[in-house]
């Protein structure tokens, strides 16, 4: 019948229930697990110049949001790392250290996602302390980056590149979208313009280059040491030529 249908729907449900509990408490163990693991691999990174730059670099989804001055300033950038909340569920903040550079001040940009019992998302992150940059660097928007597109002086600041790595980083909800690349669900009226596709982007950060940086590294390395061969034939090639 019917109710015993449901009844064995509720069954069901209750045993998915705790095994979702038993899967986090699996996931805090594991957390402390890698925590001293993960601060060695961090020291060890310290060590080989550019890391982090060339793993951003190398990951498909986020080197799209790249532009020359998103290069300019990650080259600063001396850490990488992420915080999950202690009961895991409710979210996790990512932290980007930068050594002493000419473009902010800051020498942390942190971004936090936290999920509500319902699931509901909410995004904070750091206020940049943007410096005067020089003409090279291009115009600096307040809380924003500068183009590195090359703009008459008194350019609005509306005029700025779209899809750039930091202001994606830092955007939260009630700013203007257009700096996150477009995702499948950027047309859902259920979720704010523009959370979802923040919302990948800070798990292509977190679930892929924070758990396995190195893959991304060697890719981008990789594909760097190919352009470099590509330019040396094509120079022998030209050589012959004349």
């Amino acid at each position: 019948s019917l109710k015993r249908v449901m009844a064995l729907q509720a069954q069901l449900e209750s045993i998915n229930d705790e095994m979702a509990q038993h899967m986090l408490e699996l996931e805090q163990q594991g957390n402390q697990k890698r925590a001293p693991v993960l601060a060695e691999r961090s020291s060890a990174i310290q060590d080989v110049p550019g890391f982090w730059y060339c793993a951003l670099l190398g990951h498909p989804l986020l080197e799209q949001y790249m532009t020359e001055q998103d290069t300019s300033i990650l080259e600063h950038l001396t850490l990488l790392e992420v915080v999950d909340e202690e009961d895991v569920k409710s979210g996790y903040t990512i932290h980007l250290t930068f050594s002493p550079n000419a473009f902010f001040t800051n020498e942390r940009l942190s971004k936090t996602l936290s999920y509500a019992e319902d699931g509901e998302l909410s995004l904070r992150a750091t206020h940049v302390e943007w410096k005067e940059l020089p003409p090279s660097a291009g115009d600096a928007e307040p809380g924003g980056m500068g183009s590195s597109r090359k703009r008459p002086r008194g350019a609005k600041q509306s005029a700025m590149i779209a899809a750039t790595f930091l202001r994606a980083f830092l955007w939260v909800e009630g700013q203007d979208a257009s700096c996150l690349l477009p995702g499948d669900d950027s047309a859902d009226v259920d979720h704010p313009a523009g959370l979802a596709e923040a919302e990948a982007f800070c798990e292509a950060l977190k679930e892929d280059v924070w758990s396995n940086p190195l893959q991304f590294f060697e890719r981008y390395t990789f594909h760097g040491e190919e352009d470099g061969e590509e330019d040396e034939n094509a120079e022998g090639r030209q050589r012959k030529k004349v």
